[in-house]
């Protein structure tokens, strides 16, 4: 099971936005969609959440916080039960160019 649903069924859906270099890699925000007045993720379904979509990502995206790193979000589908994510893998590139020096 990827998340316990029971625990999400008062939302729509969840966004996780993260990102990750240099061997480090954080969870930046969770936010609730559609934003609902008076409705907040407690902070012990957070550090849930959190957990959870780290794990995630190195299971299904190994090194995602090594090097230059990657970034993007994880959109839990509640009512669907589904995860989806936009992951952006951050590359460093090198062009060279050939001179003759007179």
């Amino acid at each position: 099971m990827t998340f316990d649903w029971d625990k999400l069924k008062a939302f729509d859906k969840i966004v996780i936005e993260y990102s990750g270099s240099g061997d480090e890699g954080y969870v930046n925000d969770i936010r609730i969609e559609p934003e609902v007045e008076g409705l907040e993720i407690a902070s012990q379904l957070y550090s849930e959440l959190e957990r959870r979509a780290v794990d995630l990502l190195y299971e299904n995206f190994a090194g995602w916080e090594i090097n230059e790193g990657s970034a993007g979000h994880m959109t839990i589908d509640v009512k669907e039960r589904k995860v989806f994510v936009h992951h952006g893998w951050t590359i460093e590139t090198t062009e060279y160019e050939d001179k003759e020096l007179e």
